[in-house]
């Protein structure tokens, strides 16, 4: 954008691991556009437009990577680290499109700047983006969690790039319990996405901290209205004896992506960076292992992590609870359909965790297993204990990713219950009463359901669950209106709850109940 030309003579491009120098002669002039490429590419990218191909390319993942442009002197031009995430668009992002700036004026708005080219070609190389328009972006950063260097560097981090100036301000933080001001704070190169801090005190190892932040802005102005705070503590090696594994979908749907769930049952922070997931060779030796955070990550106590390699297949089929705790790996080990072993190790290499599973500990009864999650019932009971996991309820769409599991059990959880309540409800919308809620708690998970209402003449009206693979705990609702979602007469209905398992355990509930006008 500048109305003059620019020379690049020894300017120099970065994945962050490697680094290649633009030749001498290389000159952009103004309003005009230069493609980049390895050497071996050159002839082909020179018809789109001018190209400069260069050896030793820097390599650029797939799932996502970082580029860096430094002026001859070092100085960061910019950065931008992309994620296959910005593609918005799922078939694009399995190959052969390229990510395009929407709008070059704000070059430093990260994801909301950038989407899949829309050019039938898969991209525009040396000429103006497909996608060129307008970008906006009129939210504030969000302050995502923390990470200690050490006990008195603390790094706050954050999902854009923020106003450094701004972010340089101590004031602007605050440590608890004690109101703790860092000493000094300083945002991180060359994404700006992280603030160093420097506390004036040691932090205590296994206290469970909280740092709140307020008034920051991202680089378009867009300031914090509301004070942000998230956990922070320094991270224990010997507090990964407590990370276990919790929940894992190794028969995902089709385009569907595994998963695996780690749980901190422990009382201490761990890094995830620090532990692998992995699996065993045909010699018995674990194997495959990768880590399961590229950069330090804080799991604390009583948090869960997934990981997959897709994360936004696994968003797009179940309900995460937490966004933020889903993280990407590059490639996960081996997990076949039928049956195998997912392990999680320390960075010594002691396995803290081991799950063998097979097919056949899903729920007899299911249908169809694909899909469907096997749960932890309790974090305390040993993972190879096979009467200890059971799918995932069909209430829970049959997966809980970085939840509690559907089918926990609570220790000392023994009694079986079932109610309904209330015994009048009046759907009109005035908050009281507008729902009838059939509840139910079992003392373990196996249970099948069937909840229907009937008339007065005992017809069936509604059924609010048929052969439902139920959790451990759970709840039903009606809004008074029949199959067809037309609203029913008022008067006497009848509520038949019947729930059963395997063993030939059953329980059976009816109540009446009234169906009244509201004013």
């Amino acid at each position: 954008n500048l109305p003059f030309p620019v020379i690049l003579d020894r300017w120099r491009l970065s994945d962050g691991q490697s680094m290649v120098q633009l030749p001498t002669g290389t000159v952009l002039m103004p309003d005009s556009f230069l493609v980049l490429c390895p050497r071996a590419y050159q002839a082909a990218y020179s018809a789109r437009g001018k190209t400069v191909g260069l050896s030793g390319f820097p390599s650029l993942d797939n799932a996502g990577d970082q580029l860096l442009l430094f002026s001859p002197e070092g100085r960061l031009i910019h950065a931008v680290a992309y994620e296959d995430s910005w593609y918005g668009n799922s078939l694009k992002s399995d190959g052969g499109w390229s990510l395009e700036m929407i709008d070059p004026r704000f070059p430093c708005m990260d994801r909301k700047n950038w989407t899949a080219s829309r050019d039938p070609s898969g991209g525009s190389p040396g000429q103006t983006n497909s996608v060129n328009g307008e970008a906006t972006d009129s939210d504030p950063p969000q302050f995502t969690r923390t990470y200690a260097k050490d006990s008195i560097t603390l790094v706050a981090v954050f999902d854009e790039t923020l106003d450094s100036l701004i972010a340089s301000i101590p004031d602007r933080y605050e440590l608890g319990p004690g109101a703790v001001r860092p000493v000094a704070a300083r945002p991180l190169t060359p994404l700006f996405r992280e603030v160093e801090l420097r506390l004036p005190a040691p932090m205590e190892p296994k206290k469970i901290y909280r740092l709140s932040i307020s008034g920051l802005a991202d680089c378009m102005g867009n300031t914090m209205a509301l004070t942000q705070e998230n956990k922070a503590a320094l991270a224990s090696a010997h507090g990964a004896e407590g990370v276990c594994i919790n929940e894992i979908l190794f028969d995902p749907m089709p385009g569907g992506s595994d998963y695996v769930e780690l749980f901190n049952k422990g009382n201490e922070a761990v890094d995830a960076a620090q532990l692998f997931l992995g699996n065993r060779n045909a010699a018995g030796q674990p194997a495959s292992l990768v880590p399961c955070a590229d950069a330090p990550w804080i799991l604390f106590p009583g948090e869960y992590l997934v990981l997959s390699e897709n994360p936004a297949q696994v968003m797009d089929r179940y309900t995460v609870a937490s966004p933020g705790k889903l993280l990407q790996v590059k490639a996960m080990p081996s997990m076949p359909d039928d049956e195998g072993t997912i392990l999680v190790t320390g960075r010594q290499g002691a396995v803290l965790d081991e799950f063998r599973y097979a097919d056949d500990l899903h729920f007899p009864l299911l249908t169809g297993r694909e899909g469907v999650s096997l749960e932890r019932i309790s974090p305390l009971a040993p993972a190879q204990d096979p009467s200890n996991w059971h799918s995932a309820a069909s209430g829970a769409r049959y997966g809980t990713p970085t939840g509690r599991n559907s089918q926990y059990l609570e220790p000392g959880q023994v009694r079986g219950e079932v109610e309904i309540s209330p015994r009048i409800i009046s759907p009109d919308l005035d908050g009281i009463d507008d729902q009838l809620t059939v509840g139910y708690r079992f003392p373990g998970p196996g249970y099948v359901c069937s909840v229907i209402i009937f008339d007065a003449a005992g017809r069936p009206v509604r059924y609010l669950a048929r052969n439902h693979l139920c959790g451990t705990s759970g709840l039903f609702r009606w809004n008074g209106l029949d199959e067809q979602n037309a609203r029913l007469p008022p008067g006497m209905y009848y509520i038949l709850a019947e729930f059963f398992n395997l063993e030939g355990r059953r329980k059976q509930t009816r109540q009446a109940v009234a169906l009244v006008l509201g004013n």
